[in-house]
């Protein structure tokens, strides 16, 4: 999909969102059994999004719907439907906030259950939509038509909330077992508008531009995991997990090449080293086993319909290294 000329390049070519979330918090013990947490989260994030543009397609549009334009004009430009392509990149950003809350529950001095909860974000991006426009079709704007001029762009983007439930039981020393269900709110995601999740409509600073919207009708969703950790020592500890992860894209009309989402499955191996009482470290590698997705996209700005399986090896990043190095004051 990295190419200008694959099938779905007026669905799109790049489509990348980036978040940085700065989490302080505090926690209070109640008594031996009981423990509350909350904190404040700051967000950060930027987002890119481009795709083709079928100008040869729009140019015969408003040949029809334009009495400046006259039959022909079009034709004589060198406009040819999906063969007069230009490029579309939006881009923006935005800070945040938003706050999450927890509670951990001590039943015995082996087994406790922990609650938590992360808000939804509303973020309201700001930044700039470019065009590059085929010359044949350049020439018929400049004759009065207010269109497809680089200019600003918006969008908001309501990230959803979650919940979850997680418990930790230890056989002994050494081994441990652990189970988490987390459920998160993504029907949020109505509409992309390339400007806001609950609706991503992108809005242009130009007020000629008409704003980008393309329904996606996501479901809620649960998330379930399942681990086991094995400590040799009381400095090394090792661990193995499985996760079913359940896409919130139950229909192919709802599945585009942004978000060809399916069902995933995680694997995860890793380990931790404590290097001393204030300062650990800790690595894992997962990899995500995804079934090939079938899709039937709609494009309801342009009309493009995309239909097939996009295959779950394609630019897919299924294997995820982490490292985290933790100091306790």
């Amino acid at each position: 999909m990295a190419g200008s000329d694959w099938v779905g390049r007026y669905h799109a070519i790049r489509s990348e969102i980036k978040t940085i979330n700065i989490n302080p918090s505090i926690a209070y013990k109640l008594n031996e059994r009981i423990s509350l947490g909350g904190g404040v989260s700051a967000q950060y994030i930027s987002a890119t999004l481009s795709n083709n543009v079928d100008f040869g397609t729009i140019c015969y549009g408003l040949e029809a719907q334009i009495p400046q334009l006259p039959d022909g004009t079009c034709a004589a430009a060198g406009m040819i439907p999906t063969g007069s392509d230009g490029y579309a990149k939006v881009k923006g950003t935005d800070w945040s906030f938003g706050f999450n809350l927890g509670a951990m529950i001590n039943f015995t001095d082996y087994t406790r259950v922990g609650l938590a909860y992360r808000s939804n974000i509303k973020q309201n991006l700001e930044g700039s939509a470019d065009f590059r426009v085929p010359a044949g079709f350049q020439a018929i704007l400049d004759m009065g038509i207010p269109l497809f001029s680089n200019t600003s762009a918006t969008a908001d983007v309501d990230l959803p909330e979650s919940a979850s439930v997680s418990l930790y039981h230890a056989f002994n020393d050494q081994w441990a077992v652990l189970a988490d269900a987390t459920w998160t709110k993504w029907s949020r995601f109505d509409e992309l508008v390339r400007s806001r999740f609950d609706e991503l409509v992108i809005r242009y600073g130009n007020p000629a531009q008409p704003d980008t919207v393309q329904p996606e009708n996501w479901d809620n969703n649960m998330r379930y995991s399942l681990g086991v950790t094995y400590s040799p020592s009381q400095k090394w500890i090792f661990r193995a997990g499985w996760a079913y992860d359940e896409t919130p894209i139950s229909r192919t009309k709802d599945r585009t090449p942004r978000i060809p989402g399916n069902d995933r499955t995680w694997v995860a191996l890793g380990l931790g080293y404590r290097m001393s009482d204030s300062l650990s470290l800790d690595a894992a590698y997962s990899h995500l086993f995804i079934d090939d997705t079938k899709m039937d996209a709609l494009d309801h700005s342009t009309g493009h319909q995309l239909i097939g399986t996009y295959e779950s090896d394609v630019d897919i990043f299924s294997d995820i290294f982490s490292a985290q190095l933790n100091y306790k004051f």
